[in-house]
C-alpha cells in the first residue's frame, strides 16, 4: 500500500510542475559540452608547429648523398633522412623526416626512391644510412 500512496504522490506532482517533462535528447542538450573560445585551441596548435628551412647540400655532401644512393638496392635496409611538407590544421609545415625500413623501388626516370610505402625524390633526400 505504501507503493501506491508514493506513486499516487508523485504523480500528483508530476501534474502539478510547472514545467513540461523533457525527453532524453533534450536533457543530454543541456549537458553537452560548450567551447566557449571556439577555435582558440587550433589556432594555439598552429602557431606551436614551427616549419624548418630546407637545407642545402654542399658539393661534397651531394657527391657523398649520391655515392650512397648509387649503392642502395631494392631490398636493402636504409634509413633516410628526407624533407617534407604536408598540411597540419590547414597549414603547411615543412620538416625533416628519418624513415627506416626496406627498400621497395628505386626510380632513376621519376628520380624517387620507396621505403616501406612511402616515395621519396632524391631532391628531398639529406642523409642515407644503415639502419
Amino acid at each position: 500500500m505504501a507503493q501506491t500512496e508514493d506513486r499516487l504522490t508523485y504523480e500528483n506532482y508530476l501534474k502539478r510542475s510547472r514545467h513540461a517533462r523533457m525527453s532524453n535528447a533534450q536533457r543530454a542538450k543541456i549537458f553537452a559540452p560548450y567551447d566557449a573560445l571556439e577555435g582558440l585551441f587550433e589556432t594555439m596548435h598552429a602557431k606551436e608547429t614551427v616549419s624548418e628551412p630546407r637545407r642545402e647540400l654542399s658539393d661534397s655532401g651531394a657527391e657523398e648523398l649520391n655515392d650512397k644512393l648509387l649503392g642502395l638496392r631494392v631490398g636493402s635496409r636504409a634509413a633516410v633522412t628526407y624533407y617534407r611538407t604536408y598540411e597540419s590544421r590547414g597549414r603547411p609545415v615543412s620538416e625533416y623526416t628519418e624513415i627506416r625500413g626496406i627498400v621497395n623501388n628505386i626510380d632513376e626516370l621519376r628520380r624517387s626512391v620507396r621505403i616501406v610505402d612511402t616515395d621519396i625524390p632524391f631532391d628531398d633526400i639529406i642523409d642515407i644510412r644503415p639502419p
